[in-house]
């Protein structure tokens, strides 16, 4: 038996997923666990749970995949630090003070955090070929055009690959900085919103403005080839920054300065996001259609941040059918941890060897993908946190006369959180972790936003919909299968009165198709038909503003008391809530104070070592700055500027407009390396296979420093396992 854990983790969605003989079966996203919504750290109850589900130990693995490349990573931060030397210091000692301390030293943290021996297999996998093997390998296609479009992974942000029988093969890519999801992250965060959390946010703005912003972004921002290519005016977009990404330029051509979270929404924060939104539409589109010319085929897979922009894939839906393009449902980076582990288990030349062996890609493409890979909880389990809670409920066995009760209380009005089966992987909810509410009532949408979610007035809401009735009231084709919310398409113009709480501003709708496989969800709606003659219903994500998914039945009670919910179906459970506004506080008080006292406290070498730690911090921290600036400085500064003299130009600006394309070509697969020989193994590799041999002093310089701000940062002072 093969078992691959593949892990994404240290940027944002940290997750984990497992694979045995190439098919996986559980994955999950750290935040739902830790109730930190994004959450960057290891995802050490994510990895739990994925080993438990297949009841195996962690020493049980065959190898572990991880989502990117590190020391690739750390290559493009030490050449575009060196090209911009010395503006960009900040950023520079914000990226190297974490790289220093402990990311160098990745596999050996990863080991640690698994409790794996020194020596067990860590592979490190590019990142665009993991959001491609997301969604192809586990895609109903036997071959396919591939598109991975997102902010930036080691050095590509954009990839066009071929996927068949034999394996994935990249074909061409657009290199860092010309990215498509940072210029749309910096218009997120030009309209108030936070970088990769408001990028969704955006989207629906888009709606309520006038795109009159395209012609200067074309102009002035992002010059686009016919090809789908593009090169980026970084003048314009902070692509050094992690936070903002807005520059004083962009401010200029705008005419307005960026608006700071918590200020009222401006026009031309709308206009901005209708402009950006139509020139995403553009890109995407033209991409599409070069890289089904490039291939010769006819289907085509999506990943990668971007992919989950479902205004843009939804226009797709006016050149081709719904069953000619396949979104893997996580296309974000967590998506990237099934990615990794599925492009391991290909590398594998039979169940009986290393994955450090070359690749023969024979892992077979799987036929049918759903992603609720999460947990799932028993009726006895969830019984037992409601009665410890002491909340009312009503126990049916039969599951006609459950879905049939749900059904008329949402009929009558009631918004109804929804809990059933394993937890959905990916962003969206989808009919596992759901509240439902009814469609047709046009004050629903904003009850929706102000009472349950608290969010932003302006954002939209998705219809679930019986496949078999989708045509009747949305303009796709016959029976179209789109389950997990990855397009936005047109509703019916007869139709769109009745039903004025899924339908956006522009007649859209964001959909998800039901069909049997979705078991209880597509009962409920059925029900919810017989009582309507309306076979929708709004299915917003179970969760309150800025908290993720519940995971949990613990987590699905407080949030319904917290969100003040009408009923709580769970599982079999008929929920009612507490008769008092008393005795809802009452009760949500005391479930945070049982999490609260449930939370281990740290051991005693853990506090004697953070003691010291506190006791060093500000010394280490003066040792660490006087490091990084004699390293910029005495460095940085000066290779930096000898570099510059010789037309040295990472970030891509001294490009003529007379290119007929941006794309670079890729002759074949991107390589894999096992890191068993720790980070000189990954370095020295590093160096060979970009033929960048001059960067060596630079990096040799920088593991040095590592082993001194390592040093520095820990009173144990862990010199053997950064280099191991």
């Amino acid at each position: 038996m093969t078992v691959i854990l593949g892990i994404s983790a240290y940027y944002h969605d940290s997750a984990a997923a497992l694979a045995v003989n190439g098919e996986i079966v559980a994955a999950a996203q750290q935040e739902r666990f830790s109730r930190y919504k994004h959450d960057s750290n290891f995802p050490c109850d994510a990895v739990d749970y994925c080993l438990k589900t297949a009841g195996i130990t962690a020493n049980e693995l065959t190898a572990v995949a991880f989502y990117e490349r590190p020391v690739w990573k750390f290559g493009r931060l030490v050449e575009t630090h060196l090209a911009s030397v010395p503006k960009q210091y900040s950023s520079f000692e914000s990226a190297m003070s974490t790289w220093l301390s402990w990311k160098l030293g990745l596999a050996s943290k990863l080991r640690k955090e698994l409790g794996l021996a020194r020596g067990f297999p860590i592979t490190f996998c590019d990142h665009h070929r993991c959001h491609a093997a997301s969604a192809f390998r586990v895609s109903p296609f036997r071959d396919a055009a591939i598109v991975t479009i997102d902010a930036v992974g080691e050095w590509t942000t954009t990839a066009i690959h071929s996927g068949t029988p034999s394996g994935i093969e990249t074909l061409k890519t657009l290199p860092f900085p010309h990215s498509l999801g940072l210029l749309y992250s910096a218009c997120t965060s030009f309209a108030g919103f936070e970088v990769n959390d408001g990028e969704y946010k955006l989207m629906g703005l888009a709606p309520l403005g006038e795109p009159k912003f395209v012609n200067a972004i074309y102009d002035d921002v992002i010059h686009v080839q016919d090809d789908g290519s593009f090169h980026l005016n970084t003048r314009f977009v902070d692509v050094l920054s992690e936070t903002t990404l807005v520059t004083s330029q962009l401010e200029s051509l705008l005419g307005a300065a960026a608006r700071r979270n918590g200020e009222a929404i401006r026009s031309i924060d709308c206009d901005l996001a209708a402009s950006i939104q139509v020139v995403t539409n553009d890109i995407v589109k033209r991409i599409y259609e070069h890289a089904r010319q490039i291939t010769g085929q006819q289907q085509v897979c999506f990943a990668g941040g971007v992919s989950l922009n479902c205004a843009s894939l939804g226009q797709l839906l006016k050149y081709a059918s719904p069953a000619d393009l396949w979104v893997q449902p996580a296309a974000g980076d967590a998506g990237c941890a099934i990615g990794a582990a599925l492009e391991v288990a290909s590398q594998l030349e039979d169940h009986n060897h290393s994955p450090a062996l070359p690749c023969t890609n024979r892992l077979p493409v799987v036929k049918h993908f759903d992603p609720r890979l999460g947990p799932a909880f028993t009726d006895p389990q969830i019984q037992s946190e409601l009665e410890r809670i002491g909340l009312r409920y009503e126990h049916l066995s039969n599951d006609d006369m459950l879905v049939h009760t749900t059904a008329q209380w949402i009929a009558d009005g009631r918004i109804v959180g929804w809990f059933q089966d394993r937890m959905e992987f990916g962003p969206r909810a989808l009919g596992s972790r759901s509240i439902l509410a009814d469609p047709r009532r046009a004050n629903m949408q904003s009850i929706l936003n102000s009472r349950i979610k608290h969010r932003e007035d302006f954002r939209p809401f998705a219809p679930a919909v019986l496949q078999s009735k989708t045509a009747q009231w949305f303009a796709v084709e016959a029976d179209a299968e789109l389950p997990w919310m990855n397009f936005v398409v047109p509703v019916r113009p007869d139709q769109r009165a009745n039903i004025p709480a899924v339908t956006h501003t522009d007649s859209t709708s964001r959909l998800q198709t039901v069909n049997q496989s979705m078991g209880r969800f597509y009962r409920l709606l059925e029900a919810f038909e017989a009582i309507t003659s309306c076979p929708l219903l709004i299915n917003t994500s179970f969760n309150d503003a800025g908290e993720p998914i519940v995971c949990t039945p613990r987590d699905a009670i407080r949030c319904f008391l917290a969100t003040q919910l009408d009923a709580l179906v769970i599982g079999s459970f008929l929920v009612q809530p507490p008769e008092t506004d008393a005795d809802r506080v009452r009760l949500l008080s005391a479930i945070d104070f049982e999490t609260k006292v449930s939370e281990q406290p740290p051991s005693f070498f853990r506090q004697f070592q953070n003691r010291v730690q506190n006791l060093f911090k500000p010394l280490n921290l003066v040792i660490s700055r006087i490091t990084l600036l004699l390293l910029y400085f005495g460095v940085f500064f000066i290779i930096g500027s000898i570099a510059r003299v010789w037309g040295y130009d990472p970030l891509g600006q001294n490009v003529s407009s007379g290119i007929p394309s941006y794309w670079v070509q890729s002759g074949s697969a991107q390589p894999q390396a096992s890191s068993r020989i720790g980070i000189v193994g990954e370095f020295v590799t590093f160096l060979r296979e970009e033929k960048k041999w001059w960067l060596a002093p630079i990096l040799v310089i920088c593991v040095l420093l590592m082993l001194l701000v390592a040093a520095s940062a820990s009173p144990v002072a862990p010199f053997v396992y950064t280099l191991f």
